[in-house]
């Protein structure tokens, strides 16, 4: 383990209130893996999502009063099929529906003049493509993105609810974009953690 993934289990041992043994830390290599360490921790077995589906109520009925969408949104539909990344407006109105901060995705550069242009220029392009980020993604990055208003570290009930938290931290400490943070996805290959 590197420096920064050292310091992100000491953020997590924090935040949860326990402690992981140097010897399980050492075994931690994909965001699942430290899921299922704190589960451990907590004497945690429930995988359900009620979390996740009652954030998605909510958030299908803020979108399609914003965008009055006749279709049913399913957790595996495309978020672009119904609003569009760059409509910033909407994406403000939904934001004060639901009382929450919703992460954009970082969107190509388009005709931007100036410093935004030569930032955008210089930073690497995502792993992915904002086009193919689906309602589960989508609701992810938001509750990583609001970890600390949606869980409680001495309520947690889920594994979903621990992953929620755990992406909301290494996205907040280590800079990690939070449609790049998947339960499969190495802390060192994929993410970028040493």
């Amino acid at each position: 383990m590197g420096l920064d993934s050292v310091e992100l289990v000491v953020t997590i041992e924090d935040y949860f209130h326990i402690r992981i043994p140097n010897a399980e830390a050492e075994k931690i290599d994909t965001v699942q893996n430290i899921v299922d360490t704190v589960a451990a921790q907590l004497n945690i077995t429930s995988t359900d999502a009620k979390l996740q589906d009652a954030f998605f109520a909510k958030t299908t009925a803020s979108i399609n009063q914003v965008c009055t969408i006749a279709d049913t949104i399913q957790l595996h539909s495309l978020v672009s099929e119904y609003i569009s990344w760059s409509d910033k407006e909407k994406w403000s109105n939904i934001e004060k529906m639901l009382g929450l901060e919703i992460p954009l995705p970082p969107m190509p550069n388009k005709g931007h003049s100036g410093l935004l242009s030569f930032i955008k220029k210089t930073l690497p392009p995502p792993a992915y493509d904002p086009a193919q980020i689906n309602f589960a993604q989508l609701l992810a990055a938001m509750g990583a993105c609001n970890y600390q208003l949606l869980i409680t570290p001495f309520n947690i009930t889920s594994k979903y609810e621990i992953f929620i938290a755990v992406s909301g931290i290494t996205a907040e400490r280590m800079g990690v974009d939070y449609y790049e943070i998947a339960a499969d996805k190495s802390f060192s290959n994929d993410l970028g953690i040493d």
